[in-house]
């Protein structure tokens, strides 16, 4: 049984748009981190964009399988997902997705230098919770 969870509706017909741009972002911050060379200050940017990819895809999941999204504050995301997902979830991806949405403050409001390296790692943790996302994402219809 799924829960009920408060977020926006959103029609399921629009969940391929929500996955195309976490892609997008994705390749973005890929594209990015593949181009900089050490003194580049890409570190925010790269984060940036894998957070935002790491969003995109969650919505795309909570639409896809319970024509919601969160809206608000983006931890909510997580509580959402469980809800929706269910059985379905992944435990490990889900606390992953936690902790890159407590980053998105540092990452883009507070004026903080996030160093490339640290940008780069975050783009590699980011790029598995998207794999999964993706790959939970094209079972839809399975059911």
């Amino acid at each position: 049984m799924v829960k009920r969870t408060t977020g926006k509706r959103v029609d399921r017909s629009q969940a391929s748009k929500y996955a195309e741009a976490g892609r997008v972002f994705l390749e973005s911050a890929r594209a990015l981190a593949d181009l900089a060379d050490e003194s580049a200050p890409y570190g925010n940017a790269i984060g940036l964009l894998s957070i935002h990819a790491a969003i995109s895809y969650t919505d795309a999941l909570t639409i896809a399988f319970g024509e919601k999204k969160s809206t608000g504050e983006h931890g909510k995301a997580t509580d959402t997902l469980r809800a929706i997902l269910g059985s379905k979830v992944d435990d490990k991806q889900v606390k992953f997705l936690n902790q890159v949405l407590l980053q998105k403050d540092t990452v883009s409001y507070q004026g903080h230098f996030y160093p490339l390296e640290d940008g780069r790692r975050l783009l590699e943790k980011t790029e598995a919770y998207c794999q999964w996302a993706r790959d939970t994402f094209e079972t839809r219809g399975r059911e």
